[in-house]
């Protein structure tokens, strides 16, 4: 099957984020019931530095939750994966500089 786009149109695609599985924390009890929902939520990332050492870069956007895979191995820290497909744009706080 193929995928037609249309001008104008903003798809802004999918995005993968890694982190400790911890079922009481809120955030993560948060992503189970949009996914269950089917719902769209606000997200938002920072990303620590700008790469050119001028800041933080903060990423704001809407998404739908894909999936949540827990990864198990013996003796380490349950991990879990969390796909998040993006609607809309994604806008951006660039740092200031001071």
């Amino acid at each position: 099957m193929a995928r037609e786009f249309i001008p104008g149109f903003t798809d802004s695609g999918t995005i993968t984020l890694n982190g400790n599985y911890l079922p009481g924390y809120t955030g993560q009890q948060r992503l189970q019931a949009l996914k269950a929902g089917k719902a769209v939520g606000n997200f938002k990332i920072v990303l620590p530095d700008d790469g050119l050492g001028g800041g933080a870069v903060t990423q704001y956007f809407k998404a739908s939750v894909n999936g949540i895979t827990p990864a198990l191995a013996v003796g380490a820290a349950i991990t879990f994966s969390v796909t998040l497909r993006i609607s809309g744009e994604i806008t951006e706080e660039l740092p200031t500089s001071g």
